[in-house]
């Protein structure tokens, strides 16, 4: 495979995940690098400079990609065009997500340090007068539901008929 080849092969993926990680950076339904913020974030300066900060050094990783994909074409690499290619695709796949990482965890904070009153639940406990007032522990037939369906995997996974 020529130098060209392998380089118009992969390329293109730079401006694909520029694209998609520079419109992460617009509000949409209020989410932002993956984060839910309320609505005041949208002129806080805090959440706008990180959203720059983002968008600049996405700009410079992207940039540095596109250099590094040049590589290619140096003579002394000819022996390793494969290996070059490959550690240059796996690259621009993993790198532009160490910046929107960094930005949304850094998001994630401030929105933890601003908005601590309104902490989210992460597990729910369920009581037993709360099973018994759904009536469901009277349910006669739950068991055998459960045992035909069991069977029914079962014999399905060794592929047999019922």
């Amino acid at each position: 495979m020529t130098p060209f080849y392998m380089w118009i092969s992969i390329v293109w993926i730079i401006p694909l995940l520029g694209w998609t990680l520079f419109n992460e950076t617009r509000f949409k339904k209020n989410i932002v690098l993956g984060v839910t913020l309320p609505k005041e974030a949208h002129e806080d300066p805090a959440v706008l400079d990180e959203l720059a900060s983002f968008k600049k050094k996405l700009l410079i990783v992207l940039i540095v990609l596109a250099l590094l994909g040049f590589t290619l074409f140096i003579p002394a690499f000819s022996d390793y065009k494969m290996t070059v290619w490959m550690t240059w695709m796996e690259l621009i796949i993993f790198l532009p997500y160490l910046p929107y990482l960094k930005s949304r965890s850094k998001l994630l904070a401030l929105k933890e340090e601003r908005d601590g009153r309104r902490k989210v639940r992460k597990s729910m406990s369920i009581s037993k007068p709360q099973i018994l007032a759904t009536g469901l522990h009277r349910c006669g037939s739950c068991h055998r539901h459960f045992l035909a369906s069991f069977r029914f995997s079962l014999t399905a996974a060794a592929g047999r008929s019922i």
